[in-house]
């Protein structure tokens, strides 16, 4: 779920007596991450980049959580599945699912209406329970989700029965 370890791929001296360092975080999953970075000398004309690499890994670890947010964003968005965007999110370990739960209601609510929010609305209402929702929202909050879910599984429904008397009168 975090970096495990950093270190320096390249370390190019500029012609401004400053130094371009690559530096490589690798995290649980040992997927690579490539930063580029520049460095000024210190009074020695030396430069302790990895000191500062690891000095950074925290603000790296909330990057990755930041990344992932988007990507679970992006998913509802597109209309996966958000049972496989948790799964997936999951499964990289930069989240929990409790940090999954709010990017997927609040892209959630800023959607219109159609079918990858129906989708939505439904994983909602079968993975959320009310003890989280009243936990990670406010009150004005939590009863806009649950009015919005209530209304667009409603308004699935009337399509449903408007294309069933449809068939049947065809």
């Amino acid at each position: 779920m975090s970096i495990v370890s950093t270190r320096i791929g390249r370390n190019d001296k500029q012609g401004d007596d400053n130094w371009t360092v690559f530096e490589y975080f690798t995290d649980h999953l040992k997927v690579e991450h490539v930063r580029p970075m520049i460095f000024v000398p210190d009074a020695e004309g030396g430069v302790n980049a990895k000191a500062v690499m690891e000095a950074r890994v925290p603000a790296m670890n909330a990057k990755l959580r930041k990344w992932e947010r988007r990507r679970v964003e992006r998913g509802v968005k597109e209309g996966i599945d958000p049972a496989i965007v948790v799964a997936d999110i999951l499964a990289r370990g930069h989240l929990t699912r409790r940090q999954t739960l709010r990017p997927i209601v609040q892209t959630f609510m800023d959607m219109e209406a159609n079918p990858r929010t129906v989708r939505a609305a439904e994983w909602i209402r079968d993975n959320v329970t009310n003890a989280v929702l009243d936990t990670d929202f406010n009150q004005a909050t939590r009863d806009r989700i649950r009015t919005r879910i209530t209304d667009l599984i409603a308004m699935k429904a009337d399509l449903e029965a408007d294309e069933a008397r449809q068939e049947v009168i065809e």
